[in-house]
């Protein structure tokens, strides 16, 4: 099959946005509270795997995550008619950023770090700490760093909490 094209992944995107949330089976994350994000379509792919295969209906599942809510879904669009297959929740808050996510948490950074150097590269990934005590293995948080001119990473890497915009340095835990 061939893979979705940019007006499909946009098609998708605008489909999705105007679904309705499934209230999910487990209370919320926090309660809802208004967030400039919204809600925001992280990834769109071409859906796969054996089921896919049999079907031959080709098919692509749009992830979402609600930032005011704390929720995150998985949605199953058929292809080119995009009439829903399923809304799946997702319990992860692991999710790879979107772009306009990336620019958000780099923008607390320089808010929040002035000094750092807006011309500076740097790039932003999900934060995913290995210590099940760290709030950010139950909030969806950003890695954001800088780096030098040979592209190596600079010590210093911010933490930005998306749930409220808290802005942190990244520090090694203590063994445990």
């Amino acid at each position: 099959m061939p893979p979705l094209s940019a007006s499909e992944r946009t098609r998708l995107a605008d489909r999705a946005a105007r679904l309705p949330w499934i209230a999910p089976a487990t209370p919320r994350r926090r309660p809802a509270v208004a967030h400039p994000l919204g809600v925001q379509t992280l990834l769109v792919t071409l859906a796969d795997g054996k089921r896919v295969r049999l079907a031959r209906q080709r098919s692509a599942r749009v992830f979402q995550f609600d930032h005011a809510r704390g929720l995150a879904r998985r949605l199953d669009l058929t292809m080119p008619a995009m009439e829903l297959l399923g809304s799946i929740p997702l319990s992860s808050v692991h999710l790879p950023l979107n772009e306009t996510e990336r620019r958000w948490a780099h923008a607390r950074v320089m808010a929040a770090q002035p000094s750092i150097g807006a011309g500076e590269r740097w790039s932003a990934f999900v934060h995913e700490p290995v210590h099940p005590d760290e709030v950010c293995r139950r909030e969806r948080c950003a890695l954001v760093s800088r780096h030098g001119p040979d592209g190596e990473v600079l010590a210093g890497e911010s933490v930005v909490h998306f749930a409220d915009g808290r802005v942190h340095d990244l520090v090694s835990a203590d063994p445990r």
